[in-house]
């Protein structure tokens, strides 16, 4: 698997605590409910989950928070800043001071600013626009001249660095200047124009297109029809040609998932098979998701995070094991024949015209490798995807607060 970098961004506000929402590739975290809690929707087959965590409680639970999510996945690591003075949101920087909230633009230590190149083929309306188009990204940004003066100076350098005319960059950021920042900020709706767009692929050849529709729209009035069709020139509109990069560079590229499956054994003795059945996918009755099991499982399989459905009502837990599937059935099994009311998977079955035989076992997760944590990290991500903490599930709130489970 890919090294995975992610960002928590921590930020103190007179005793307020909170942690922005950023995207984490591949999975999502769950740590003590009562205290953090991850909101998000896992897509499954999607190269990103989108999660908002938000921080209730104070800075040791922040340390131990970010401890946990350390020991997640071998291959991800956190980073963390924390402030007690500003907080950074994408490319925005807001600072307290003087008893007011000041913003500036922010840019990450890695960006390498890789602007479009002057010599690159595009038209030229492209090149004009880019420098006044991030003057105009700026001025909005920076809620001070200071700091607009400060951006505008690096912004100017490096398109520079990248072929641009520091005459034009200089114009467009003065232009840019003079319109107050406030104005800027306004929403303003774009009118829809009644030109009919003509679509082309672009080339440096074309470039007198415009003038030439415009020299033979006389031809085309002749006609009434086209004239009520065709009142005006039609807007020329380049779609971007071929690269060399394009024509070397699949844009998608062949990569399956890994299929695996779980098959039943073939021990008459086995309690763990009347309950279960040779699959290679597993579904969750609240959101209707089907997933595909990544490993191969078996009955006796260790370090395992299986999923219980109630054939009755449906309602759905999620648990782990470190010892043998079967073993692990074998002991749900024991505590609904003798009525442990404080489990809540005994709990559920004990209930009317419920019984042991309405158990539909499926193992979902598996790695011989996992530790402790690992594991039920994998379990708790588990409950949240496929949402069976109560009500909607069986899971309580309280298994998320434990590192460990208990028999």
């Amino acid at each position: 698997m890919k090294s995975v970098r992610a960002l928590i961004q921590a930020v103190w506000f007179n005793g307020f605590q909170s942690i922005l929402p950023k995207v984490f590739l591949g999975y999502s975290l769950v740590y003590s409910p009562t205290d953090i809690m991850v909101y998000g929707y896992n897509f499954h087959v999607l190269p990103g989950v989108v999660i908002l965590i938000k921080v209730l409680g104070n800075r040791q639970r922040l340390d131990e928070f970010i401890d946990f999510t350390n020991k997640f996945h071998p291959s991800i690591k956190f980073t963390v800043e924390i402030s007690d003075s500003s907080n950074v949101f994408l490319d925005t920087k807001s600072t307290l001071r003087d008893g007011g909230i000041h913003f500036d633009l922010h840019t990450k230590d890695t960006d390498s600013h890789l602007y479009l190149r002057t010599d690159s083929c595009h038209p030229p309306h492209v090149f004009k626009g880019i420098p006044k188009g991030l003057a105009t990204r700026i001025r909005r940004i920076c809620s001070s001249d200071d700091s607009f003066h400060l951006r505008s100076k690096e912004l100017s350098q490096r398109l520079c660095h990248r072929g641009y005319n520091a005459k034009s960059v200089h114009e467009s950021i003065s232009a840019v200047q003079r319109i107050d920042r406030q104005d800027l900020l306004q929403y303003k709706p774009k009118s829809l124009g009644s030109r009919i767009p003509l679509v082309t692929t672009f080339h440096p050849t074309l470039l007198g297109i415009s003038a030439i529709l415009k020299d033979n729209l006389s031809t085309l009035h002749q006609s009434k029809r086209m004239k009520k069709i065709i009142p005006s020139p039609p807007l020329v509109s380049y779609r971007k040609p071929r690269s060399i990069k394009d024509h070397l560079v699949r844009s998608r590229l062949d990569n399956p998932k890994p299929v695996g499956s779980f098959s039943t054994c073939t021990n008459k003795r086995c309690k763990l098979c009347p309950r279960s059945q040779t699959t290679s996918t597993f579904k969750s009755t609240n959101t209707g998701h089907e997933y595909k099991i990544l490993t191969n499982v078996s009955c006796k399989s260790r370090n395992v995070v299986y999923l219980i459905t109630c054939r009755v009502c449906q309602k759905q837990y999620i648990g782990e094991t470190e010892d043998g599937l079967n073993m692990r059935i074998n002991n749900h099994r024991s505590s609904i024949t003798t009525g442990k009311m404080n489990l809540p998977v005994a709990q559920h079955f004990n209930q009317d015209n419920h019984s042991w035989e309405d158990m539909e076992v499926v193992p979902i997760d598996h790695n011989v490798s996992w530790t402790i944590d690992q594991r039920v990290a994998k379990e708790n991500f588990w409950q949240y995807t496929l949402k069976t903490i109560e009500p909607d599930g069986l899971n309580k709130r309280s298994d998320t607060l434990h590192m460990s489970r208990k028999y």
